[in-house]
């Protein structure tokens, strides 16, 4: 977003830079079309959020569930495997 690029490119130019080389910085940007500005200019995009904390059991379920297939699907891949191969018939006798 070019508004918060100029309002970065502001406060750590005023920050960092001497004068003459924020101007010169400055004069870069607006021909590529980022005007360098202050933060008063710049409109709010943020929104007031609150704080608290909430417990959401479902989500966090999903993720635990999500995170455990993985390694059951390794592990039954890696028994599987290594089943047929040091035993020849390994998986017809599970019914494969």
């Amino acid at each position: 977003r070019k508004d918060v690029t100029a309002f970065l490119l502001y406060s750590k130019g005023q920050e960092v830079l001497d004068a003459e080389t924020f101007e010169q910085m400055k004069t870069n940007m607006e021909k590529m079309g980022v005007y360098v500005k202050k933060a008063d200019t710049m409109p709010q995009t943020l929104s007031d959020i609150s704080d608290r904390l909430e417990n959401d059991s479902g989500s966090a379920i999903y993720m635990v569930a999500s995170l455990s297939i993985v390694p059951v699907l390794l592990s039954v891949a890696s028994v599987l495997g290594l089943g047929s191969i040091v035993e020849e018939g390994f998986l017809s006798e599970l019914g494969w």
